[in-house]
């Protein structure tokens, strides 16, 4: 009898062990499905959210010319009335927080802001350089840096101008990363999912949530263009090398992609299962198994006067039925909670 007992016991446990599996590899696929799922929401969601504010930004420096016309004077514009026509330009608006004219030596002419006409925005050194290396005028994105005007992290987006009179000109505007990368920090922005705006040569331009590991930074695996499908892959995380996922997407202009990631490590330590009403993790189960294997091995080798009531019963019967202080549990369900005494029901 107690030879039969621990075989059936190896028998439950065996099942315990495979069904366990089982439930873990599903609750595992499901997780990912989710994520990948968030993944392709968000990347979506932030390709629309960035097309549009770079194309406002965009015709907003490419009707300048248009709009400076009040300040044409022969040989070039009057700064002051420039200036007030950019302060009340920024005025309605709230993706930029200034607006600038520059020469092609760098030096500013006018800007929106009073505080910033003297000192005028913080130019990258090759900015000017790639704005006028461009065959025909298109926007051009700098590297991130601390804005003059905003005072936090920033992008400088700079479009060639011409004015009849004035020398070739560049209108410069500033936008912080949180315009930009607004889409991230909403509701539909997950915990653990990142996102970040890339150039097709691998640097790095902005990440939400903020990350200094990698902002500014050329990474040795660039985004491709012809990669960046909006479908999910699982690959080496392009930062550190761990497991992730990833998404992308490129945006209206040329060279610039956007990204979503998710790191696949915390997927295995947060994932949980339920096995009726109660939450199952693996080490949770493995515990829930050897203290079932010792509660059963118990019951049966005692006397029937030192057995419990259920335990009673068919000697195979207290093999696959195991009960705890409160919870009754089973090989393929869960019973609801039996009641304690004094409880009702």
């Amino acid at each position: 009898a107690i030879a039969l007992a621990w075989l059936a016991a190896g028998l439950f446990l065996v099942m315990v062990g495979v069904i366990t599996a089982g439930l873990l590899r599903a609750g595992r696929d499901e997780a990912l499905d989710k994520a990948d799922k968030q993944l392709r929401q968000l990347v979506a969601a932030a390709e629309t959210d960035i097309n549009r504010t770079l194309m406002g930004v965009d015709l907003e420096l490419a009707g300048l010319p248009t709009l400076l016309l009040p300040a044409q004077i022969t040989g070039g514009f009057d700064g002051e009335v420039a200036h007030q026509i950019l302060a009340a330009l920024q005025d309605r608006q709230l993706v930029f927080s200034d607006i600038a004219l520059v020469d092609e030596s760098g030096t500013t002419l006018t800007t929106g802001l009073a505080a910033t006409r003297r000192t005028g925005p913080t130019l990258p050194p090759t900015l000017l350089a790639e704005v006028r290396a461009q065959p025909v005028p298109v926007l051009v994105v700098s590297e991130p840096l601390i804005g003059s005007a905003s005072g936090e992290r920033s992008l400088l987006l700079a479009r060639a101008i011409t004015m009849d009179g004035a020398p070739p000109l560049a209108a410069i505007a500033e936008v912080p990363a949180g315009t930009l990368l607004s889409v991230a920090a909403s509701s539909a922005a997950t915990a653990g999912l990142s996102l970040s705006i890339e150039r097709d040569d691998g640097l790095v331009l902005l990440t939400q949530p903020p990350d200094d590991r990698v902002t500014g930074r050329r990474l040795a695996q660039p985004l491709s263009a012809d990669a960046a499908t909006g479908a999910v892959q699982a690959l080496a995380s392009r930062v550190d090398g761990s497991a992730a996922r990833e998404a992308s997407r490129p945006t209206l202009y040329p060279h610039l992609l956007i990204a979503a990631s998710m790191s696949v490590l915390p997927l295995s330590w947060k994932l949980s299962l339920k096995v009726g009403r109660v939450p199952c993790t693996s080490r949770k189960c493995t515990k829930w198994i050897w203290s079932a294997k010792r509660r059963m091995v118990a019951g049966i080798s005692a006397p029937i006067s030192e057995k419990q009531p259920w335990q009673k019963v068919m000697p195979l019967q207290g093999l696959f039925t195991v009960s705890t202080r409160r919870w009754k549990f089973s090989t393929l369900r869960m019973i609801r909670p039996m009641p304690r005494n004094g409880d009702k029901g």
